[in-house]
């Protein structure tokens, strides 16, 4: 076994081999997945990707993992990769649009202490206010710094720049709601157009209900009051971004478990109407397509 591959597997099974676990009974599974996956990925693994895989911080376990998992997908429907030794995008997938770059990130919950203690167990029934937009925000965060690099990269390589490039958003560290918006849609495709939570007019007179539809929300307010985009798509400097892919993936879906189960979603591509250059057949990519038409 590749010594990389046994420093993963051996620390998952570590990891969730105990008595209280409810994982431990795949350990099998998990192992197996692994293996799948790395006999695809090893030639792409980075040098430091089975020691961030395995540092112990379940961040770098599900942002490793979500590098591990596209790049071994692709590859398996028959794509071939490129990918600069000095650093870029995750993946660079060759089409018959030429290079579609595609760069993975895996939004945390960070030091928001409002995030991290709403999602604090407790053994009491309790009410709960949503913090959507404080979870949205960790969304327009992650794509500001893609767009840093991208922008960087393109500096470093500047042939590159007319290519097509993706962020792919895993949102599985933004817990059970961190997938789902206010809107009802991918909390990514709020994020990407703007759409708010779901309004009903009313009629002041007859008070008659109106058709239910989508609200529109430019901005979230910070904190300290300042004001952050939340239609990432109608900004300019968006128009570099062919599209975003979501889900909510994480290693243990592997396990199929009935629990994992009712909280998994597949990919789903998010093309951006303003993109200049614009993915012609994004169904090679992604298993559903999110279209605002």
């Amino acid at each position: 076994m590749d010594y990389r591959l046994a420093k993963l597997v051996l620390f998952i099974r570590k990891k969730y081999n105990s008595d209280t676990d409810p994982f431990a009974q795949h350990l099998d599974i998990l192992q197996a997945h692994l293996e799948d996956l790395w006999g695809y990925f090893k030639d792409y693994a980075e040098p430091n990707f089975a020691g961030d895989f395995t540092n112990g911080y379940e961040a770098s376990l599900c942002q490793r993992y979500w590098e591990m998992y596209l790049t071994a997908k692709y590859l398996k429907l028959g794509f071939k990769i490129k990918k600069y030794p000095d650093g870029g995008p995750d993946i660079g997938l060759e089409t018959n649009q030429g290079i579609i770059w595609i760069e993975a990130v895996t939004p945390s919950l960070g030091k928001d202490n409002e995030l991290l203690e709403f999602y604090k167990s407790s053994s009491e029934p309790k009410l709960y206010k949503v913090p959507h937009e404080k979870l949205t925000l960790r969304v327009t965060n992650a794509v500001t710094n893609k767009i840093k690099q991208r922008n960087n990269f393109i500096k470093n390589r500047p042939e590159t720049a007319n290519d097509p490039y993706i962020i792919a958003i895993n949102s599985t560290l933004l817990g059970h709601y961190g997938y789902h918006d206010i809107s009802q849609y991918p909390r990514v495709f709020a994020a990407a157009h703007g759409a708010g939570a779901i309004a009903i007019p009313i009629n002041p007179k007859t008070m008659e209900y109106g058709e239910p539809h989508i609200s529109y929300r430019e901005t979230i307010a910070k904190e300290n009051g300042e004001l952050v985009d939340a239609a990432l798509f109608d900004k300019d400097e968006l128009k570099t971004i062919s599209g975003f892919i979501t889900t909510d993936i994480h290693l243990l879906h592997s396990t199929n478990s009935s629990f994992m189960r009712r909280f998994s979603n597949g990919e789903v591509f998010i093309p951006n109407p303003n993109a200049y250059h614009p993915i012609i057949d994004p169904a090679l990519i992604a298993d559903e397509i999110l279209d605002i038409n």
